[in-house]
């Protein structure tokens, strides 16, 4: 059964509307796109879209962050201890969100390495004792 909302007028002056409220676990059994709650479990206004809660931008300043590590002529796969988990991880195709070098040199994203999660992984093995420096959370709207 849907909630009714009382005052159906908002005024000018001093006034303001309310979200919903809940927790992680309260909220609409099968939520549509466009939905609007705050989120009591983390303090975060949400918006529900591509069948997920995400947060809504806050204002202030976001860290940008630095991985770096050294290739070894082996490995192709790198955790970043950096990368961002929940809502705010990389997906396959996000690769556009993080600025790649290798040995100095930019890296195509797409082209040169893929992400997933907090992993990247490089088409090519990176040479031994070449420096890698990824710099990522760019788009990120988690105020830290």
């Amino acid at each position: 059964m849907g909630r009714l909302v009382k005052n159906t007028q908002i005024h000018t002056g001093s006034y303001a509307i309310r979200m919903p409220l809940g927790s992680y676990t309260v909220g609409p059994q099968r939520p549509q796109c466009g939905q609007v709650r705050f989120n009591e479990s983390n303090n975060n206004l949400e918006l529900f879209y591509n069948g997920m809660w995400h947060h809504v931008g806050t204002t202030g300043r976001v860290a940008i962050f630095k991985d770096t590590f050294i290739g070894d002529g082996v490995k192709t796969d790198f955790d970043m201890f950096n990368a961002p988990t929940g809502d705010e991880r990389y997906f396959p195709g996000m690769e556009a969100d993080m600025l790649v070098f290798v040995g100095g040199v930019f890296q195509e994203p797409s082209v040169s390495y893929r992400v997933d999660g907090s992993v990247i992984t490089f088409t090519g093995t990176p040479d031994l004792g070449i420096p890698i420096v990824v710099l990522h959370n760019f788009n990120s709207t988690n105020v830290r």
